[in-house]
């Protein structure tokens, strides 16, 4: 049940760092003034979006996890493309007005990452250009701003400090979006493209100085639901809260970073909430991430 990455021991359990998103069948990236995006961004919106039934998904999950005695907090992920000004951004006018009605409802707030990630550009680039998301530096800004969040639910949770951004370089980086078939956008049309975007000097997170730890997925929650399962943890912490990080590949790095400030931090790769897995785990907080294009889909309803 445990994605593949690549692992390494210290003592008797294994520390990873989780892999970046591996290539799906038919992906390509849009090619723009040297920047590749996941062309999945570019893709034309068929239908305007149904804000009622966004309003509505977001309050029963809210529901379903306070019935379980956890917190619920849904963070949205911007679009590459909106934060990286080399092309037009794509409309987000239905963002303001979820906003907007969200701020009716008593009972859940959506996060928005978009000034977060444009604040950490002080401390260095949040994206690689060959990336399709966030590099390991802006993920560490977004796993801070979520957990300055979370802790006014959980007060025991402390974010990390910016001295606990331990980086190192990389030399010759390539992203998951590199070596894709690229198009580019001509006339407002997407083409085929022979361009290619060069090597460029990456940032990751030196994992040598972390704390938490990967350890073993018990039996009964692996089996419990379809959702692939990591567990990091901290020994010796026991007592610090427990949480639980729901989203895909985009996640994977915050995760590392979240881990260093919980008691528990399990990661459930599943645009959904797995009700049944986060039951059994009974984290404090539960921190959904979800993709902009998650909300327009069917995903919450």
């Amino acid at each position: 049940m445990i994605a593949g990455g690549q692992l390494r021991s210290r003592g008797a359990i294994e520390i990873a760092k989780p892999p970046r998103s591996s290539a799906c069948p038919g992906r390509r990236a849009v090619n723009f003034g040297g920047w590749l995006f996941d062309a999945r961004e570019f893709a034309p919106e068929s239908c305007p979006a149904d804000l009622d039934a966004i309003v509505s998904g977001l309050t029963t999950a809210h529901r379903r996890c306070a019935a379980l005695g956890s917190g619920y907090l849904p963070v949205v992920i911007p679009a590459k493309r909106n934060l990286i000004n080399v092309t037009a951004s794509s409309d987000r006018g239905w963002m303001a007005e979820l906003n907007g009605r969200l701020r009716d409802v008593d009972d859940v707030e959506l996060m928005q990452l978009f000034g977060v990630l444009r604040h950490a550009n002080r401390h260095g680039p949040p994206f690689h250009r060959t990336d399709a998301d966030w590099n390991d530096l802006g993920a560490f800004f977004v796993a801070r701003a979520v957990l300055k969040e979370a802790r006014k639910r959980l007060p025991a949770l402390t974010p990390p400090s910016l001295a606990d951004l331990h980086l190192r370089a990389v030399a010759g980086y390539r992203g998951t979006l590199a070596g894709l078939p690229t198009l580019e956008l001509l006339d407002g049309e997407l083409v085929s493209s022979e361009a290619d975007v060069p090597v460029e000097d990456g940032v990751e997170t030196d994992t040598s100085r972390l704390r938490a730890l990967r350890m073993p997925v018990e039996s009964d929650l692996a089996q419990a639901g379809a959702s692939h399962v990591r567990v990091y943890a901290i020994p010796g912490r026991e007592d610090h809260p427990r949480i639980a990080v729901v989203g895909d590949s985009a996640a994977m790095p915050v995760v590392l970073w979240l881990a260093e400030c919980s008691g528990r931090t399990t990661f459930f790769c599943s645009e959904a909430l797995p009700l049944a897995q986060l039951e059994l785990e009974a984290p404090r907080v539960i921190i959904h991430l979800l993709r902009e294009t998650d909300l327009l889909s069917a995903a919450l309803r």
